[in-house]
């Protein structure tokens, strides 16, 4: 059985909507009130494309075509490029990667896209390494929706599901909700101006409690909306009186049958609208005319391979104590580029759970210096994974952030490292752009991205084995002399060590913290000294065991940082996948 859209009438009579399809999805309303957008298939093996039919469900037209498997469409704000004469109508969707795997998980991954009402001009606007999904228009024109966030370990092995906005063109993304570890999705809008959302109680697609934020300041208004005797609730929106329709389920100790409610907040009552019998009533929306949002202009200019960002001051932050990374800490920002991996690393969910958690593979672009009152400049690769990290004086990564990106010809900035983007910059012209752009757009030959095999185990083998190969220390490292698979893996293995589960990290290894080389034990050991921050928790007051003096070969400056580049990109095993993009003509080799 497939699922189908149904109208339901103030009588509480029902009407199917686009028949002759083996399933239909994701219905979205149109400004006017007249035109449906949904995903649909003909046969149960079809790819789902998007469809647009009449609001009583007659001239049924099909817009994606030789996409792939295409759903979640939404009628976006119109769009406007100064090399057009007009704007035009456009809509935004989920589509699946055909070749590009989600980094947490078997499946492939999902991104946000654009294209016009006739189909024509797809664009992919999000390049997350993980999946991107659930959109919602937002009154300004901005799009809102769920991403999941794995650069690091810091949210464990499966990563955070957040909240995010970005223009219609995919620039500036940026969180739409304060960072913590909710899951949240299924953005919606009020008449009110309210971003209202799921908060899901077991961090996937079920339902949960409703939170919400205002849209004039959504880092500082967010509010839990409803409580554990209220039910939990799935797929909201917004009704023309203010309310929401809402899929609901009752509490557990409660009576009641699940099933479509009206839901007022501000009176705290929930009315039932369907209280189905068979099946599901999911993805409800009123038929109705709603304001049309602001149309969104873009200077996103295709044909060219290359962006730039840009950052006012490093310093700036959001810890709660100023004093945890004043002005001149960070001495050097590292760029990285994520790369995608395909189906020939499709693994099973089973071997993710017993394997030790692996970071994407990522390569180093460039580590460029950071200008006297914090700044930097650089140009990037255009449609990228991109991944920042602040260095201090050792070469040790402060921070990181998610995976961002920058679209073609796009100059993409920030304030400064985690701040709050809600407060005023300092008005100010930087220093870096005052000097010549740092070039990130092919990875720099002077800072080479470390492999295990040529550049960790050589150094294991020859400064670390004469102790904890046969000696008094442990744990007893395996010889990779051979370099074979077999004893890499084992010796990659004894160096990671088993799971921590009281580590910084949730899910990481004992001995070495995946993309969080200042909090791994074997960095300390190395360095003789304690280099967690005082932002990192339990670990910030770790043991250290320093090498003691005269009874191995004192590491060489370059074997350091190589071992702490490795650790701080995700001390893998394998080696890179293959670059699937041309370096851009003019670009530094």
């Amino acid at each position: 059985m497939g699922t189908h859209l149904v109208q339901l009438n103030p009588d509480g009579s029902k009407r199917p909507l686009a028949e002759g399809f083996q399933s239909a999805r994701d219905a979205d309303v149109s400004w006017d009130g007249r035109k449906i957008l949904f995903a649909g298939k003909h046969t149960a093996t079809d790819a789902w494309d998007i469809f647009e039919m009449d609001a009583d469900g007659s001239n049924i037209r099909q817009v994606t075509r030789n996409l792939g498997s295409c759903h979640s469409p939404i009628y976006t704000s119109s769009y406007y490029t100064i090399t057009e004469k007009e704007p035009w109508e456009q809509i935004a969707f989920v589509r699946y990667g055909v070749d590009q795997f989600d980094e947490r998980s078997p499946n492939p991954a999902t991104a946000l896209w654009t294209c016009k009402l006739d189909g024509s001009y797809p664009q992919r606007i999000t390049y997350n390494l993980s999946s991107d999904l659930d959109p919602a228009i937002l009154p300004d024109g901005r799009i809102a929706y769920a991403s999941w966030r794995r650069a690091d370990f810091q949210d464990g092995t499966a990563g955070r599901l957040a909240l995010e906005t970005l223009n219609t063109d995919g620039t500036d993304r940026a969180p739409a909700v304060r960072r913590d570890d909710v899951a949240r999705r299924m953005p919606c809008v009020t008449p009110a101006g309210d971003l209202i959302f799921v908060e899901p109680h077991d961090r996937s697609n079920g339902p949960g409690r409703l939170a919400g934020v205002s849209l004039r300041r959504p880092l500082h208004t967010y509010m839990v909306l409803t409580g554990p005797r209220d039910g939990l609730f799935h797929s909201p929106a917004p009704l023309p009186d203010g309310s929401l329709v809402v899929e609901w389920f009752p509490p557990k100790d409660g009576g009641g049958t699940p099933g479509l409610v009206r839901l007022d907040l501000a009176a705290r009552t929930i009315e039932p609208i369907l209280l189905p019998v068979e099946g599901k009533a999911i993805q409800p929306k009123a038929i109705a005319p709603r304001p049309r949002p602001d149309g969104r202009s873009s200077v996103v200019s295709p044909e060219d391979s290359e962006a730039e960002l840009y950052c006012l001051d490093s310093s700036a932050n959001d810890f709660r104590d100023p004093s945890w990374m004043p002005a001149g800490t960070v001495k050097t920002i590292r760029i990285l580029e994520g790369m995608p991996e395909g189906p020939s690393r499709a693994i099973s969910f089973k071997q993710l759970a017993e394997a030790l958690p692996v970071l994407s593979p990522r390569r180093i672009l460039a580590e460029i210096p950071v200008q006297p009152d914090g700044s930097f400049h650089a140009k990037v690769p255009a449609n990228v994974p991109i991944q920042l990290q602040a260095l201090d004086e050792r070469g040790l990564a402060l921070r990181s952030c998610g995976w961002i990106w920058a679209r073609s010809h796009q100059a993409q900035g920030c304030i400064g490292c985690h701040e709050d983007p809600e407060r005023t910059p300092p008005n100010r012209v930087p220093d870096a752009l005052k000097t010549d752009v740092a070039m990130a757009v092919v990875p720099d030959l002077a800072h080479p991205t470390p492999d295990f095999a040529k550049d960790i185990a050589p150094i294991i083998e020859s400064k670390c084995l004469p102790c904890h190969q046969g000696g008094k220390q442990r744990p007893e490292l395996p010889s990779a002399g051979a370099r074979d698979a077999v004893a890499l893996d084992r010796l990659h293995a004894a160096i990671l060590g088993p799971i921590d589960a009281g580590g910084a990290a949730r899910g990481t290894a004992r001995y070495v913290h995946p993309g969080r080389a200042r909090t791994s034990p074997l960095t300390m050991h190395i360095l003789g000294t304690r280099t967690a921050r005082p932002w990192d928790d339990a670990e910030a007051s770790r043991d250290v065991k320093p090498i003691p003096a005269g009874q191995a070969p004192a590491l060489t400056g370059s074997e350091t940082q190589t071992i702490i580049r490795w650790i701080d990109l995700g001390a893998r095993r394998g080696a890179l996948p293959e670059a699937r993009r041309q370096a851009p003509s003019g670009s530094n080799p």
